[in-house]
């Protein structure tokens, strides 16, 4: 009787290898799939040297142009710096000279006035009107009627007297008079004063709605004088400073 014999091969299983194995595979697989990147780039005509050197000559473009923009930038300021500085150099020499020219004209009408105080005028009235102006009163259609008397004559004593105003102009088409004692809030009719060089004399009128002024009429009369009252006629001017 034959017996049949089977061999057996028993191999052991080594199952780190395989995980060695797939391991590799998956670290250098990003590896082959940038190089493979890279070869299709390269054969489409792409260099990464010749696209590195172009970034940097880009860079460095940019470089010269923000430089060149930051000069002329620069250069703006210091011209905008130099027309604002004319611009206030300009207004300053024209508000100085205004300034120079009201100081003249007002010197100049302090010149004329102390002249009026120290002469002396023969047969010329004893007091007289040496500067008269109207201002803009305290409220709607008031005014400030202001006035200096000075004495003509050489001032050796205190004069007194009364000053009466009127206002000439026209109203409802007509030519109209009004008297201190129609325009006067207090209802005063004169001015009382009495000095011995100069004195400075303010009062404020009211004018009638509807009345437009045109002259004002000063009549200076001196208590206890031969001398006949100085009338002296200006015409209604407003000032405004």
């Amino acid at each position: 009787m034959v017996l049949n014999r089977t061999t057996h091969v028993i191999r052991t299983q080594r199952p780190w290898v395989r995980r060695v194995f797939l391991g590799t595979l998956i670290a250098f697989a990003p590896i082959a799939i940038y190089l493979t990147y890279e070869l299709g780039r390269f054969d489409g005509g792409y260099d990464r040297l010749s696209a590195g050197q172009e970034r940097r000559e880009q860079e460095v473009a940019i470089e010269r142009l923000e430089k060149a923009n930051a000069e002329l930038r620069g250069k703006l300021a210091e011209l905008e710096t130099g027309r604002t500085s004319q611009t206030q150099e300009r207004e300053e020499l024209a508000r100085t000279v205004s300034e120079l020219q009201t100081q003249v004209a007002r010197q100049a009408q302090d010149l004329q006035f102390y002249r009026g105080i120290v002469s002396t005028t023969v047969g010329a009235p004893n007091v007289k009107v040496q500067r008269f102006t109207v201002a803009n009163g305290s409220a709607a259609r008031r005014f400030r009627l202001r006035m200096v008397l000075v004495q003509a004559a050489r001032p050796e004593n205190t004069v007194n007297g009364t000053v009466a105003l009127t206002v000439e102009g026209s109203e409802r088409g007509k030519n109209v008079t009004y008297n201190l004692a129609k325009l006067a809030p207090d209802g005063r009719a004169q001015v009382q004063f009495s000095f011995r060089y100069f004195q400075d004399l303010d009062q404020e009128i009211q004018l009638p709605e509807g009345f437009a002024p045109a002259r004002v009429t000063v009549e200076v009369r001196a208590s206890g004088r031969a001398s006949s009252p100085a009338m002296q006629t200006y015409d209604w001017a407003v000032q405004t400073t």
